[in-house]
């Protein structure tokens, strides 16, 4: 058996009022009237307030405002291939350049490693050692954090300043410092594709 739902009261339509007035729409729509609500429709004024363009620039009667094209992904990280990595372990490919970030705080660290970055790029690097040290335990302080640079320099090369600029980033061989620091592959100047 199925209950019919029963139009709401006049002390709900009220309440369900209040509640509405204090929420922000998610949508510039302005709402249908009720049934009930015959009486109160939006005025022309309202309606146009409620429906003109957020950033305050007037738009043509008749022309609609185009949203900003959408900012180009940064190129995705791929990862080294064998024949490199054989390459970087018997020497064939040197390392163009190296940058040891130990003993230095976040900012110090993050501001260095993108100088680095940009000057390397800038002089047609391809390969390049970020030393972040693998971090040990502070016997005074139990509870600090260990290889925060390690840790770090992943995230800050996966950002859109560095992006990029970058191909690979990949762990370190043991000979080269291991976990302790990273292969950087950086991409050509003026290439903005995804092969190295």
């Amino acid at each position: 058996m199925t209950r019919r739902r029963k139009s709401l009261s006049e002390e709900d339509r009220a309440l369900w009022k209040k509640v509405a007035e204090t929420v922000t729409p998610l949508h510039r729509k302005p709402l249908k009237p009720e049934a009930g609500d015959a009486k109160e429709t939006v005025s022309g004024d309202a309606l146009a307030a409620a429906t003109a363009p957020v950033a305050g620039k007037p738009v043509a009667p008749g022309v609609t405002a185009r949203k900003a094209a959408p900012k180009p992904l940064p190129p995705p990280l791929v990862p080294l291939d064998r024949r490199t990595q054989r390459a970087i372990d018997r020497g064939r490919m040197p390392i163009d350049a190296r940058i040891d970030l130990h003993g230095l705080n976040q900012e110090a660290a993050h501001h260095r490693l993108h100088a680095f970055i940009e000057a390397e790029c800038a002089r047609g690097a391809r390969l390049v050692l970020i030393i972040t040290g693998k971090g040990r335990a502070d016997p005074a302080d139990p509870f600090a954090e260990i290889g925060v640079l390690k840790r770090k320099v992943p995230q800050w090369l996966a950002l859109p300043e560095f992006r990029g600029k970058i191909l690979s980033v990949e762990p370190a061989l043991p000979r080269h410092g291991g976990a302790g620091a990273y292969y950087v592959r950086l991409r050509r100047e003026g290439r903005k594709g995804h092969r190295p």
